[in-house]
């Protein structure tokens, strides 16, 4: 998997695009079984610094989903979240890793249908370059990914402010109530942060 990683991470960087390498957050965890025998904590700087690309720590993953151009991924949830900025989403098919997890076939469909889905490392090159030139197709797929998957995005800290003033009897603030409704179906820009980028493109 270390040397399918390694041919991706060249296939891509030939592209002159910055990328953002983020692990999921089971490979820190030695406690899980996903983890294996590898201390990924220890080994990603070191891994990401010969590949020259750049290691994202963190629970956190949506500071570096709101900067990416485009997403390459496996079956993962991140596919989901990522849906909510309609960007491209490129999707390694990876039958084993939805077998040994369980993935639903609904799930896969969902993800898959709103995803540039490919084989091997010379199609997910293509399809990088093919998602940054032309980025709007399938991005009526994804909006409706995004509304399937998530109630009201971007409403979520007003809802819950007001669920808590109505449960204290107390009159909400001006403005918690009447959220305006573009808000919900805002696809932010993402800022410039990665200070050693060398191109605007993060993927």
């Amino acid at each position: 998997m270390r040397a399918e990683a390694r041919s991706l991470a060249d296939a891509v960087k030939r592209l002159d695009v910055n990328i953002v390498v983020k692990l999921h957050d089971r490979s820190y965890d030695r406690r899980s079984q996903t983890a294996g025998p590898v201390d990924w904590g220890h080994h990603l700087d070191a891994i990401c610094r010969s590949w020259h690309v750049h290691a994202a720590h963190g629970s956190d993953v949506s500071p570096y989903l709101f900067v990416a151009d485009a997403l390459v991924t496996d079956h993962s949830s991140v596919g989901f979240e990522f849906a909510l900025l309609d960007r491209p989403i490129i999707v390694i098919d990876s039958p084993e890793l939805i077998r040994k997890a369980r993935v639903g076939a609904d799930k896969v469909r969902a993800l898959h249908g709103a995803a540039t889905v490919v084989h091997d490392v010379e199609g997910a090159t293509r399809a990088v370059v093919r998602s940054l030139a032309e980025p709007t197709t399938l991005s009526d797929a994804r909006r409706a990914l995004a509304g399937r998957s998530f109630h009201r995005p971007g409403s979520a800290t007003a809802r819950a402010v007001d669920c808590i003033y109505e449960l204290l009897e107390l009159p909400a603030p001006d403005g918690v109530r009447d959220l305006p409704a573009e808000l919900t179906h805002a696809v932010p820009s993402g800022p410039y942060v990665l200070p050693a980028s060398r191109t605007t493109h993060h993927v």
